[in-house]
């Protein structure tokens, strides 16, 4: 952090907004999650859209708000826990670890990623994921199984 009061109180409230949001999240929240994020938010992913479309990078709070809700659809969440959080100005960089749970089969995708968010105004303008080949190779199963499942009804 700075030494300046700016700085601190800058920081303090990005931190804040991110704690929040991640929080909200954890509890399947989602309205309350988007509470911090701009209506023309960019959300990037190093995930191949076309693969696992619930992954693909948006922009627009309506296009993030979509997404995340066929998440939630698949996925319960049993654990998100922020390992490391550092924030510098209107930016935060933080490492996660959560537990998705399928819906389908009850499988635990236990994953480890990490967030650079930037924030100006008290929203969230941009936010770029990075996630583990575990979690990748976890979501291509989920999503095979998920296909198979449908083509036999």
């Amino acid at each position: 952090m700075t030494g300046d009061g700016g700085g601190n109180q800058l920081e303090t409230r990005t931190r804040k907004i991110f704690e929040e949001t991640m929080t909200a999240w954890a509890n399947q929240d989602l309205d309350r999650a988007l509470r911090f994020v701009s209506e023309d938010i960019i959300h990037t992913l190093n995930v191949d859209g076309e693969l696992v479309p619930f992954a693909a990078s948006v922009k627009g709070k309506a296009a993030m708000r979509e997404k995340l809700e066929v998440m939630l659809k698949a996925f319960e969440i049993g654990a998100c826990v922020t390992d490391h959080v550092s924030v510098q100005g209107n930016i935060i960089r933080a490492n996660m670890k959560a537990i998705y749970i399928h819906l389908a089969s009850g499988e635990r995708l236990i994953t480890k990623f990490r967030y650079v968010i930037e924030q100006r105004d008290g929203l969230m303008m941009r936010i770029n994921e990075f996630h583990d080949a575990a979690y990748l190779e976890a979501f291509m199963r989920f999503i095979a199984a998920s296909e198979k499942r449908r083509n036999r009804l």
